[in-house]
């Protein structure tokens, strides 16, 4: 790093221990400062602005840091735990400095405002923000990303009426891994499933449960935490072929024999089956 670089980040390393309580020298050595070196190299020097901006983000890394946002270098099948770490570590290096939009130290404040505030929410809302969050290097529109990717599952959907015409929507979680077999389900949100993998416990798909057919796999995700639902889901049977909700008969085509069943009181029941990749998403009006 270049030598005013080096500068600033030993004054802030050395009055760190002293501002922050749970100040880690090992997690700023081997994770803030490896995303310092990459943030170095992309700002580079050249301006009063681009140091500024430096200076900003190696402020941030120590709080990060001396606040205990940032984590203990990750194993392989880990995940970041929040989603202000994984993008002062993983996105802004890269991505900050190449903006051309807006103030880029308003930026990075923004973030971190947001980011913070994230954490306040329960664990599973930065689990599913961080799974949704690849691909993300347009820091820019934050707000409004986080806004899209947190309104399906914080919004209540209009209660369902479990009359019918019922809706049938198969997936297929052979395409997020072609070795995934549907186990045990369990709602992390009104309408958020976590799939755990049948032979591999700590792995999980998640879907997001949405009206109209919309029903989609997010992908493969942490264990995003169990939602206790309130009354109100419909009472469903699983019989030959099908299931009986209510006093309806609900067809599932190939369905054989169900595995693992979950209704969610958003207006959706979730079926798996035996030998199969397949699970069947039944939606009520």
């Amino acid at each position: 790093m270049d030598s005013w670089f080096d500068g600033i980040v030993k004054d802030a390393v050395r009055e760190a221990p002293r501002r922050y309580a749970q100040w880690d020298d090992g997690v700023f050595q081997m994770v803030a400062l490896p995303a310092i070196a990459r943030m170095a190299r992309s700002c580079g020097a050249d301006g009063e602005a681009s140091r500024r901006l430096m200076a900003g983000y190696v402020a941030a890394m120590v709080e990060g840091v001396g606040l205990g946002y940032i984590p203990a270098p990750l194993g392989e099948d880990e995940v970041w735990p929040n989603l202000l770490s994984y993008l002062l570590v993983r996105v802004v290096p890269w991505a900050l400095p190449r903006s051309t939009k807006g103030d880029r130290l308003q930026t990075l404040a923004e973030l971190w405002n947001l980011g913070e505030g994230l954490l306040a929410e329960p664990m599973w809302v930065n689990r599913y923000v961080v799974a949704r969050a690849e691909g993300l290097w347009e820091l820019d529109c934050l707000a409004d990303w986080l806004v899209g990717v947190l309104e399906p599952v914080l919004t209540p959907p209009p209660p369902p009426s479990w009359a019918g015409p019922f809706g049938v929507k198969r997936l297929d979680l052979g395409e997020t891994d072609d070795h995934f077999l549907p186990g045990a389900m369990h709602l992390a949100a009104p309408s958020l499933l976590c799939v755990q993998h049948r032979e591999q416990e700590d792995t999980f798909v998640s879907i997001l449960l949405r009206r109209g057919g919309e029903t989609s796999v997010i992908g493969e995700t942490p264990d995003l935490g169990r939602y206790a639902q309130a009354e109100g889901a419909a009472e469903v049977e699983a019989v030959a072929g099908g299931l009986r909700i209510g006093a309806a008969a609900v067809e599932l085509t190939h369905v054989g024999v169900v595995a693992e069943l979950v209704v969610a009181s958003a207006g959706f029941v979730v079926v798996s089956a035996e030998d199969s990749q397949l699970l069947w998403v039944v939606e009520s009006p």
